[in-house]
């Protein structure tokens, strides 16, 4: 189809592996590490493809986001900005803290979080149909600044990319934990105002 071949996309691509382990990290400004540096190179291919394959790179203003976006666009030579709409879910209270700490403390917030997560948010959190606003006003706008086949890299986190997904998908908010979204994942959507779909399984044209 001629409109899939030249519809704009964005890959959506997550950050890679933190400092610091697994926690609900959230608005917490902890860096990459060097697996997570490794990862995220992978997942581009090593460069941006000659000529590049993105107009330009937007990023979470969370440095596990824009450390590796700056030195990517510098690299290629493209412009690249931070959009604070895309930061993760804030945590509140529970930032920093480990699924296994906040089970030890506060087993019944933790449960609930779980089971409800956009009714229960984080003691001193976001609710997830905040995170799912102020992504979608972000995506819209991009969307919006398009033209018919360009490309755009959007780096963000789980959170931010999953609500987002969510959206596009007509899918309950409260569904997002369906959603796997693994260090460094790339995923690609035809950024089709009218009808956004995610493309799968397509060739990847660049060096490895």
């Amino acid at each position: 189809m001629t409109e899939v071949a030249t519809a704009a996309r964005i890959d959506l691509l997550r950050h890679g592996s933190v400092s610091g382990g697994d926690c609900f990290r959230g608005w917490q400004d902890d860096p990459l590490d060097p697996a997570g540096w490794q990862q995220m190179w992978r997942a581009v291919g090593g460069d941006c493809g000659q000529p590049p394959r993105w107009q330009r790179i937007v990023s979470s203003p969370l440095q596990r986001c824009a450390a590796f976006a700056q030195v990517l666009a510098e690299h290629c030579q493209l412009p690249m900005q931070t959009d604070p709409r895309w930061r993760e879910l804030s945590f509140g209270d529970w930032e920093g803290r480990s699924a296994a700490d906040i089970q030890a403390a506060d087993p019944d917030s933790l449960q609930s979080f779980w089971d409800d997560s956009d009714s229960y948010p984080p003691p001193g959190g976001e609710s997830l149909s905040t995170l799912q606003q102020r992504c979608g006003a972000a995506w819209d706008e991009l969307v919006g600044e398009l033209a018919a086949g360009q490309r755009l890299l959007l780096i963000a986190h789980a959170g931010s990319i999953r609500v987002l997904l969510c959206r596009l998908l007509g899918m309950p908010v409260h569904q997002l934990f369906r959603i796997d979204v693994p260090h460094a994942a790339l995923i690609t959507v035809i950024a089709d105002p009218a009808y956004p779909r995610l493309e799968l399984g397509h060739a990847r044209h660049w060096r490895a």
